[in-house]
Formats: C-alpha cells, sequence, structure tokens
C-alpha cells in the first residue's frame, strides 16, 4: 500500500467495532453541519484516562463536517503527493507484479475508500476530530469518539504530528517503505482500536481491568476473523435490524468496491496492530506500549509476530538491486519494500489459499521490488527477497511455483536447493534461487530476464542476524 496523506481516521463499515485508518499532517476547512446530537465528550475523557493511564493536558473539541469539504481535501492531498504521471507508474509496477487489477486507479480508489468509509477523523494540526458520518451511526458515535479522543491522547504525549512527518518521510524515499508505513500505523490504530475495545466493555457493565484476558480473546479472534466473512456478517445484522439507507448501510455495501491491495492493509492496521498492542500491554504493562512510540516496529513481520519485537528481535535485512546496465533503455517507474504481509496478499492475489500465503510470507527477512519502462511502454518488474533460512526460502518459491504454473514438472523443480525456470502465458516470469534468496523477474523479453536473473545471482545479501 503507498503511504497516503489522509489524517488518522475512524472507517464505519466493518461494523461499529471494526476500524481502518489514513493519515495526515494537511489541515482541511471545517464546515460544521447544523444541528446534530453529539456525544457528551467528558465522561468519555475521563473514562479513557482511567484506562490509558495517561492524562488529557487539555480538552479536545469536536466538529461535523461535510462530506463536500473533505471531498475536496482529499482530490488536493491525493493530486499533490501522487502526481499523476507518478501514479501512473506506480499503477503500472504492481500491475505487471500483479498486486493490483489493471482496472484499478489507486487515485480513484483511494478517494472512493475515503469518502465512503470514514466516520470520522482527529487532525493533529488542529487538535480537533471532525465526524464525516452521522445519519445511521446512532449511539455508536460515541464509540467513534472514544477511537478518536485515542488518538488525541496519543498525540497529546507522542506528538503525532511529528510521528506522521516521520511516516511521510519513509513513503517519499527513492524505494517506499511500504511495509515500515504499515508496521507504524498498525501501533497508532492498534492502540486506538485497543483501547476503544476496553472502553466498549466497560460500557456493557464489564470491568475490563479486571476482564482483561476477555477483552485480549475478543481483539485475537477478530484479528484472525477472514475479512470477506466479516463484510458479509455485517451486511447480515444490518439486514436483519431492518436494512434502510443510512451512511453506515452504504459504506458496507461500498466495500466491496476496494480493491483488496487498499482494503486488507487498512483492516490489518486496526485489527492485527491491536493483537500487537495487546501482546505489548500484556507483556510489559502500559510502559512498553509508550516505549513503542520511540522505538517502533520495523516491520510488519514484527507486528504479525510480536515476540519478534518484544524478545527474539528480528529485524528486516535490507536489501540493495545491482544497477542493471541491461536495462539502460529502460527507467524505474516504482519502487518499494513489501514485507510479510504485502507478499502474503500478493500470493493470495496470485491463486494461493490464504493458508498457504500466509505460511509462505511467514519466514521473510527482507525484500526489494522495483519496477522499470522503455519508451516503447514495455514494463519489467524485478523482486528480490532474502528469508529467515533455506526451509522458508523453499516454502516461499514453492508457493510462488504454484501461482506461476501448473507444469508439474516445473512445480517440482522449484523444491530443488538451486535453480531457476521460466513461464510464459499470462504472465512471462523468471523464477531463481540459491539458498536464502529467490528472486522473479517479469517481462516479455526471454533474453533481457535471463540477464537480469544472472545479475541477481550475483546480488551480495549481508543478512542481519
Amino acid at each position: 500500500m503507498v503511504a497516503m496523506t489522509y489524517r488518522v481516521a475512524h472507517l464505519a463499515a466493518l461494523s461499529a467495532a471494526l476500524f481502518f485508518g489514513m493519515t495526515s499532517i494537511a489541515t482541511a476547512q471545517a464546515t460544521t453541519a447544523p444541528a446534530i446530537d453529539l456525544p457528551d465528550l467528558a465522561p468519555i475523557l475521563a473514562d479513557l484516562e482511567t484506562l490509558r493511564g495517561l492524562s488529557f493536558s487539555h480538552a479536545v473539541p469536536a466538529e461535523v463536517q461535510s462530506l463536500a469539504d473533505f471531498d475536496d481535501y482529499l482530490r488536493h492531498s491525493i493530486d499533490q503527493m501522487y502526481p499523476l504521471d507518478h501514479r501512473d507508474g506506480m499503477m503500472a509496477g504492481l500491475h505487471t507484479l500483479r498486486m493490483i487489477d489493471v482496472s484499478v486507479d489507486l487515485g480513484d480508489a483511494f478517494r472512493h475508500a475515503a469518502m465512503t468509509q470514514a466516520a470520522a477523523y482527529y487532525d493533529p494540526e488542529s487538535d480537533t476530530f471532525y465526524y464525516l458520518m452521522t445519519d445511521g451511526l446512532g449511539s455508536s458515535m460515541a464509540m467513534v469518539a472514544a477511537h478518536e479522543l485515542t488518538h488525541a491522547l496519543q498525540d497529546q504525549h507522542f506528538d503525532l504530528t511529528k510521528f506522521l512527518e516521520e511516516l511521510m518521510a519513509i513513503g517519499a524515499d527513492e524505494v517506499r517503505n511500504d511495509d515500515a508505513i504499515l508496521a507504524a500505523r498498525a501501533l497508532v490504530e492498534g492502540e486506538a482500536t485497543y483501547v476503544h475495545t476496553m472502553w466498549q466493555f466497560k460500557q456493557g457493565g464489564v470491568d475490563p481491568v479486571e476482564n482483561i484476558a476477555s477483552v485480549r480473546d475478543s481483539i485475537r479472534a477478530q484479528a484472525n476473523a477472514d475479512l470477506g466473512q466479516i463484510i458479509a456478517l455485517s451486511k447480515m445484522a444490518f439486514q436483519a435490524g431492518g436494512g434502510g439507507d443510512n451512511d453506515m448501510v452504504r459504506a458496507i455495501n461500498a466495500m466491496e468496491d476496494i480493491p483488496e491491495y487498499i482494503l486488507k492493509p487498512l483492516y490489518a492496521a486496526y485489527m492485527l496492530g491491536a493483537k500487537f498492542v495487546s501482546d505489548l500491554h500484556e507483556t510489559g504493562g502500559w510502559n512498553a506500549v509508550n516505549n513503542a512510540y520511540a522505538a517502533r516496529p520495523a516491520s510488519m513481520e514484527q507486528v504479525l509476530h510480536p515476540k519478534k519485537y518484544i524478545t527474539d528481535i528480528d529485524r528486516p535485512t535490507p536489501l540493495t538491486l545491482p544497477t542493471f546496465e541491461t536495462l539502460d533503455d529502460f527507467t524505474r517507474i516504482d519502487a518499494a519494500i513489501h514485507g510479510e504481509f504485502y507478499l502474503g496478499m500478493w500470493l493470495q492475489a496470485m491463486g494461493a489459499s490464504n493458508l498457504d500465503a500466509r505460511r509462505a510470507a511467514a519466514g521473510w527477512d527482507g525484500d526489494i521490488y522495483s519496477a522499470y519502462r522503455n519508451d516503447a511502454g514495455d514494463v519489467i518488474v524485478v523482486l528480490a527477497t532474502t528469508w529467515d533460512d533455506d526451509d522458508q526460502a523453499k516454502q516461499f518459491r514453492t508457493t510462488l511455483a504454484r501461482c506461476l504454473t501448473n507444469d508439474m514438472a516445473l512445480r517440482k523443480a522449484a523444491a530443488e536447493p538451486v535453480g531457476r525456470l521460466s513461464v510464459a502465458g499470462t504472465m512471462s516470469a523468471t523464477l531463481a534461487w540459491t539458498g536464502r534468496e529467490v528472486f522473479l523477474v517479469i517481462g516479455n523479453d526471454a533474453t533481457l530476464r535471463t540477464a537480469l536473473t544472472e545479475e541477481l545471482l550475483a546480488m551480495t545479501v549481508n543478512h542481519v542476524e
């Protein structure tokens, strides 16, 4: 996922308990809507202080912003952060990799996701949170407030503006680190989801501190749930309640039109992030969560496997691609680090089952993807990966081989310790491997693929142990 400049937001459609968000440090103009009965924030502020063990230095104002104003901001923000020429290259590269469908326009897709899903957002620059959806939320508006006020508490203690500026700097690098961006967002959104879940328990008459195990069980259940099933259950719940036409119903219906490349990472930031924060809290109390803002998770690997952050620290191995002299006639149009989460999502999009994709990506240690295009419009993509050990590399490449070809001989060859295989058809590609490294080159020119593969196999990788 690319690093969009949205604010910290609460998105509505995964039912009132499930959230995903976007960040920004820019300020949109707020338009206050007439006569809406907003919840009293004073008792929510007091509850959050008790639950989180931090005090608000000052109250946080809340307003209702029109969707028209929000839309104006989104259009400007997306065009400013990702000009059309840069966005076109990104989409061409990700489509060639098969990370996104050819019909997906990332600018339109991000705008659609925000416009149809955002229920509210907190703006650290104005220290205000804005409601965007009010029709159909009802009593859930208090829960929305609990989530957004947790972001305000984060801002007052950990300076979200600085945090988000650092996040945007990661996204602006020549090689976009989508993995590190998502991991950092998972900390921010995960904490807000964890705290707001504790607040929900309290509103239901259950002491969340005395029953913290139940809170954590709830978080884990939602983190392990299938996103498609959650959407279906949300639809069924609202239909059983009479359906109707309101903001919440429209948000749920719109989710099916959001590309998985956008939807799944956003969901992961909330629910997988909440599980990560839950594990931090269980291991070291709120101090462990506080300290994570100074030493944020380096990768989604650490979020998915919290022990790799807490005790058995496992940092990514950085990879640098060769200069590729054979690509003198090509210009790089996109480059990124995807990480365990995105590579697992990619394998699933390529045809692997959810379980196989997760297993294949679980041994991730580092990767880098780069896309190039010549004047004729030909695109070639290179993906270099490294894994925790030889067995994990084998797990990844054999899963990928099954996605690339139905040829049983080629699939069997992928199990060999060293080798390469080439496929042609819907994707013309060369898969090569040696030891812990696995490489993929995608492009129609077989001779060029061979030359690039040779350079990749000669790469020096200094593993971070």
